[in-house]
């Protein structure tokens, strides 16, 4: 009789820290479920997310005292100027880098500027020091689709057209009333994505290099990324709180492929014929930066992060995302 006792007390020993064990098994599952979860929502609360103009443009531009919008060469960045320079004639804004002597121009600052970037270094400067009721936007365009444009700009404006003084060497040309023959192709890639001026020069990745995203980690700017394509889609919302009077005459456009002289040509060393340059350049686009190493310059590389930014810009509506963080 004893002996079944010590059985049954045994057994139900067993049973006891059997099920103790059990549930803390399942609770250890599940708290390590939640903290899974918890983890993937912070992660996710840290990625851009899609925003939309009507409505999240519309708030922070009503929102920030001032805005600022900066882009690379080749990126809307004339329309934008045209734009700021109609609502705020006047302004005396040159660049980034004149700043000190900008502040003393006019007691009345503009509300919003405008300007191409050069560097990396007037965007972290920019993002590193203004107050939080600034809005910054970054235009962006994809670094092939803008350094073709830029190389097919500078053939027709800088080349053909004669615009501006330059220290270039032109590539041989031949003209007459109707066309523009650039008779040496060679010539013409190496004297623009060769050399890396103008129009070619900054680029996207020399720009949103690592320095930048160590900045934006870092301060957690009031920042929006948006396609160049949307600029149609901005300017009426600036102008709207800004400068209202401006509105009948939106969009501004300067500087349209469309609205250029059709003329220009490049002679191919392949058999010597005459391609027309939207053609030419279309068939080098992707091989640019490949032939002439031109991230080589770029001392900290980032471009994994400038893809994914790319590509999450590019899944949104009116792709325009957020960068700034809503926990840190």
């Amino acid at each position: 009789m004893e002996v079944f006792r010590g059985v049954a007390i045994a057994a139900a020993a067993l049973l006891v820290v059997y099920t103790l064990f059990a549930s803390y098994n399942i609770d250890v599952s599940n708290l390590l479920a939640r903290d899974v979860e918890t983890h993937k929502s912070t992660l996710l609360e840290k990625e851009p997310h899609c925003l939309t103009f009507e409505d999240d443009m519309d708030r922070r531009v009503a929102e920030a005292s001032n805005v600022v919008v900066v882009m690379p060469p080749k990126a809307s960045g004339s329309s934008m100027i045209a734009f700021m320079n109609h609502c705020y004639p006047d302004n005396g804004f040159e660049d980034f880098t004149n700043l000190q002597r900008y502040m003393s121009s006019s007691l009345d600052l503009p509300k919003v500027l405008s300007r191409h970037t050069s560097s990396d270094t007037d965007l972290i400067r920019l993002l590193k020091n203004v107050p939080d009721d600034f809005l910054v936007v970054f235009v962006y365009r994809e670094e092939s689709d803008r350094k073709v444009s830029a190389v097919k700009m500078i053939a027709q404006s800088r080349f053909c057209d004669g615009m501006g003084k330059h220290f270039l060497k032109e590539p041989t040309m031949t003209k007459n009333e109707t066309h523009c023959v650039i008779e040496d192709e060679e010539q013409l890639l190496q004297s623009t994505v060769g050399k890396g001026f103008y129009e070619v020069g900054p680029d996207v990745n020399s720009i949103l290099s690592c320095n930048t995203y160590d900045a934006i980690e870092i301060t957690n700017p009031n920042l929006m990324m948006m396609n160049f394509r949307q600029v149609d889609q901005l300017q009426p919302i600036l102008a709207k709180y800004h400068c209202p009077k401006l509105l009948k005459r939106l969009p501004l456009h300067t500087n349209i492929a469309s609205n250029k002289r059709d003329w220009v040509y490049v002679r191919t060393r392949e058999n010597g014929a005459e391609v027309k340059l939207e053609e030419w350049a279309k068939s080098k686009k992707q091989f640019l930066d490949w032939a002439y190493n031109t991230d080589e310059k770029v001392q900290k590389f980032c471009r994994a992060k400038t893809r994914k930014l790319q590509n999450e810009m590019n899944r949104c509506n009116d792709q325009l995302i957020d960068l700034r963080r809503n926990e840190v």
